[in-house]
């Protein structure tokens, strides 16, 4: 859990100045032995203003990306507090919440992936569970 509160502190800072990171996903997390997290790799990051002008093309464009967003190719901060739900969902559990296999296939097939919500008796489960959200303004902001 306390991965997910340095990281989130890192999206809120990117996000303040309008960036976006565009490639969040456990590869690019540096643990440290003193519980420390620290958001890596910044080449794919973009203004928001540039990103309204062209398609959405980042780093890794498969698994951390919320469905709808993927398809539309529309990326915003809210399609970073999706990857963050997935994101703290996997330093949680230990495994990540879709398969590569379900995501290629929704991604082909535009056949919706069932998603299980987190047991709400775990720490962080609403918040994990609003970042999720199909109603972008149901998700939270990192503020």
């Amino acid at each position: 859990m306390i991965y997910c509160l340095a990281i989130s502190s890192a999206l809120k800072k990117v996000h303040s100045v309008n960036l976006l990171h565009r490639d969040i996903k456990p590869h690019n997390v540096l643990l440290f032995e003193n519980n420390m997290a620290k958001l890596a790799d910044f080449g794919a990051t973009k203004d928001e203003e540039t990103l309204q002008t062209n398609k959405m093309q980042t780093g890794t464009f498969s698994f951390y990306y919320a469905d709808s967003e993927a398809r539309n190719k529309k990326y915003s901060k809210k399609s970073e507090v999706y990857a963050f739900g997935l994101l703290a969902y996997f330093f949680i559990f230990g495994v990540p919440l879709y398969s590569d296999k379900n995501k290629q296939d929704y991604l082909k097939n535009s056949t919706r992936i069932e998603r299980k919500d987190c047991d709400p008796s775990l720490l962080l489960a609403g918040t994990i569970n609003q970042c999720f959200e199909d109603d972008l303004s149901k998700r939270p902001e990192f503020e």
